[in-house]
């Protein structure tokens, strides 16, 4: 999991994820360059977006697949 650890969206993930948030939903848009997760914490019932490029999302689910 070395690889990941200098892509910005893995460690806003990383981040949201120690602070008790847990990915809810990610999407692609089809008609621009954007990934978008979705992320909410069910204990403070927060939520929290964090955006980024497709390349960037694809790096994501691959980090997510890993784990």
């Amino acid at each position: 999991m070395k690889e990941f650890t200098d892509v910005p969206i893995v460690k806003d993930f990383k981040e949201a994820y120690k602070n008790g948030f847990r990915c809810v939903y990610y999407e692609e848009d089809q008609n621009s360059d954007n990934f978008n997760v979705y992320l909410k914490n069910f204990e403070t019932e927060k939520t929290k977006t964090i955006k980024s490029t497709k390349e960037e999302g694809e790096i994501l689910k691959k980090y997510l697949n890993s784990i």
